[in-house]
């Protein structure tokens, strides 16, 4: 879809420009399982507290609260209210990070690309404005393609896009936006808002 590019960028710049997050919001469109997340991070990168929107085929529409050694869960349509302190419980609940974190996504690209498992075709910027975008693709999944918007001046990924083939057609079936970075977060974003009886 594009020419390989022997510009300026390299995808170390992104792995560089990760390591300097402190926190981050991403909403995920079609709702598949998670929408909306925010999420704060100590140096070492783990979450210091986490709030993310889901979607669960069993649970229906749920709210989880990470911070520290628990989490909180409320069931909107079950109307349960949920402490969490198990480790595996928590281990769980935190593998669903890989769905929502940027710089997981793009270390495990990097590591693909290493192994010689994607290819990755860089388009840059023709004007001003314009996202840098790397183009994955597989010979393993060969109708599915991952489109990386970078963001030209912070290096990090502004949007992910999942591409399907449909017969001779690409479909857009996913798009992760990345809406903000090293914004501070209303710390009522991180208390849950559970009716009062």
């Amino acid at each position: 879809v594009f020419p390989s590019s022997t510009g300026v960028y390299a995808l170390e710049q992104t792995a560089q420009a990760n390591n300097r997050i402190t926190s981050y919001h991403i909403k995920i469109t079609p709702v598949a399982e998670l929408g909306e997340a925010w999420i704060e991070v100590n140096p070492d990168g783990t979450p210091l507290r986490a709030r993310m929107d889901l979607l669960s085929p069993d649970d229906g529409p749920k709210v989880v609260i990470l911070s520290g050694e628990k989490a909180e869960v409320w069931f909107k349509d079950k109307k349960s209210h949920l402490f969490v302190t198990d480790r595996d419980a928590l281990k769980s609940i935190m593998a669903q990070r890989n769905i929502f974190d940027a710089k997981l996504a793009f270390d495990e690209l990097q590591a693909r690309k290493k192994a010689g498992e994607v290819k990755i075709a860089t388009k840059e910027p023709v004007e001003e404005g314009e996202p840098i975008t790397l183009m994955v693709t597989s010979e393993n999944t060969p109708d599915r393609r991952l489109a990386y918007d970078v963001d030209p001046n912070t290096k990090l990924v502004t949007r992910m896009v999942t591409f399907h083939r449909r017969g001779d057609q690409w479909e857009q079936t996913e798009v992760r936006e990345y809406l903000e970075y090293n914004q501070p977060i209303d710390p009522n974003v991180f208390k849950l808002e559970l009716p009062e009886d």
